[in-house]
């Protein structure tokens, strides 16, 4: 799995053209992952 710093910094909406159930699902994921590595606390603008 590659994360782009970008992509992070914009919520990641932009990377999901599924639409905001799977950007929800998704943020989720990465909030859960990235809260244990503490690189991501960007992503919780929503």
């Amino acid at each position: 799995m590659s994360f782009d710093p970008n992509l992070l910094h914009n919520n990641g909406h932009n990377g999901y053209p599924n639409g905001t159930s799977a950007a929800l699902r998704e943020t989720g994921v990465i909030e859960k992952l990235l809260t244990s590595y503490g690189f991501i606390q960007c992503s919780e603008r929503q």
